[in-house]
């Protein structure tokens, strides 16, 4: 198993906070989002999430690659599909009483497997809503 780790801006939350937000994304499963392995927290202020890698990269990738070869990459069904899986990811992380915070080209991930699914990442930007 391939793993990505990403740090966190310095100072984006104190270490109890951290650990109580990432304790609580972790327990959420969906095909739709990524799913979060791990964490660290150390002094001073480094922050870290471990989740799986996405070898066949995000959206904003494939927006670029399908700019410069006429819109061939992506046709209306293969963007019905994106929406689709973005926005289901979406209801389940709202139906969850969360919110992204952070959605952009550069947090959905491109995965085909057996069902093209793109997974929506970045807990760094999830909050849980009052």
């Amino acid at each position: 198993m391939v793993l990505s780790i990403r740090g966190l801006p310095d100072g984006s939350l104190d270490e109890n906070m951290f650990r109580k937000e990432v304790e609580s994304v972790g327990k959420v499963k969906h095909w739709n989002l990524t799913v979060l392995r791990g964490y660290y927290a150390g002094a001073p202020d480094l922050r870290l999430l471990v989740d799986g890698y996405m070898p066949n990269g995000n959206l904003a990738t494939l927006l670029q690659e399908a700019s410069h070869q006429d819109g061939h990459v992506l046709n209306w069904p293969m963007l019905h599909l994106i929406v689709l899986g973005i926005s289901l990811g979406l209801a389940f992380l709202h139906s969850s009483s969360m919110v992204h915070g952070d959605l952009k080209p550069q947090t959905c991930y491109l995965m085909l497997i057996s069902k093209p699914s793109y997974p929506i990442s970045d807990w760094k930007s999830l909050f849980r809503l009052k």
